[in-house]
């Protein structure tokens, strides 16, 4: 492996194991998806300053509040890297009122989408971006009826913050969601498809990544790795906007697995396949990001993808956990 991608492995897995001793009764996905976080940023976790945090939250919000659901860890973990975590978690709060107000549906994904537009845009146009993203919303909405959902609250709030008026916006994703409907007929769900669309639309490099992805996914594949199902097909357009060669990527991507399933807690039986793909690709975009021309592109891809897929995956594990037991191995 990269000796460079060897060292994001360690200091990830180092994070993951502070994070598991001092958050035991969290569960494991939600841990491993912190720990990602904080090897993203560069940073060491810093397990009491996220105790800290999510304390400060819970107590700043009502009982029945949102941001007391799946995803508070996580956004505690973000606040906690900040120099005043009280005012970032304000914030986030009050872009989440402003979102409300533009008739935003109450959900995870909207806590999601409202911390990432406190956390990138000036306190002073919180207005303008919430609005923003209500009309890219509404505009990619008229274009696909029956697909754009909550699930598109990140996207969405992403396309606003890089700065695309809502015509810009819904014309991209349209044009590119009907190139890939071509290219990928069975492969995934027509709704991983639009978020696929909707994250190469942040693309610097549009039109080469469009190119490129039908290349990748084929050189992936023939690696034994699957980024074109649900979930985690996004992850394929953050991977095509890269300069770095097809072959080694995958050959990278492979090295980041077969290397991160020999380690504790990250058997066949504890990860599963999406989610430990989603930790390669993040680690190893996150190597490449140096090299890229388009890196501030990229970085707001990966941003969108990696969100996106944590309130996804947090709400896969409530599911999972909550859902009776119906017998069988």
């Amino acid at each position: 492996m990269n000796p460079e991608h060897q060292k994001l492995a360690a200091h990830f897995l180092a994070n993951a194991n502070g994070i598991r001793k001092s958050f035991p009764w969290q569960e494991p996905m939600i841990k491993r998806l912190t720990s990602l976080v904080f090897t993203l940023e560069g940073r060491e976790l810093d397990a009491k300053a996220v105790v800290s945090a999510h304390k400060m939250l819970k107590s700043s919000v009502g009982a029945f509040s949102t941001f007391r659901g799946n995803l508070s860890v996580l956004i505690a973990a973000m606040a906690s890297m900040t120099d005043d975590p009280a005012a970032r978690l304000a914030d986030a709060q009050e872009v989440y009122a402003l979102l409300k107000a533009e008739k935003f549906r109450f959900s995870d994904y909207l806590v999601a989408a409202a911390y990432e537009i406190a956390a990138q845009a000036k306190r002073a146009d919180f207005p303008q971006v919430v609005l923003r993203t209500r009309e890219i919303f509404l505009a990619m909405r008229a274009n696909n009826r029956f697909l754009i959902g909550a699930d598109d609250y990140i996207y969405t709030a992403m396309l606003a913050l890089a700065g695309f008026d809502a015509q810009t916006a819904s014309d991209r994703v349209r044009d590119i969601f009907a190139k890939l409907k071509a290219e990928f007929p069975f492969t995934a769900s027509r709704s991983c498809l639009l978020h696929l669309a909707q994250i190469m639309t942040l693309s610097d490099r549009t039109d080469a990544c469009v190119a490129n992805l039908i290349h990748l996914n084929r050189v992936l594949r023939s690696h034994k790795i699957r980024l074109d199902k649900s979930m985690v097909l996004p992850s394929l357009g953050i991977l095509s906007a890269l300069t770095t060669d097809p072959g080694t990527l995958a050959a990278e991507i492979e090295a980041m697995v077969e290397f991160l399933r020999g380690q504790k807690g990250f058997g066949r039986f504890s990860v599963m396949e999406r989610e430990i793909n989603m930790y390669a690709v993040a680690l190893i975009c996150r190597s490449e990001l140096a090299k890229s021309t388009a890196s501030t592109a990229i970085t707001n891809m990966l941003i969108a993808q990696q969100t996106a897929m944590m309130v996804a995956m947090s709400a896969a594990v409530i599911t999972a956990t909550s859902a009776p037991a119906t017998g069988g191995c």
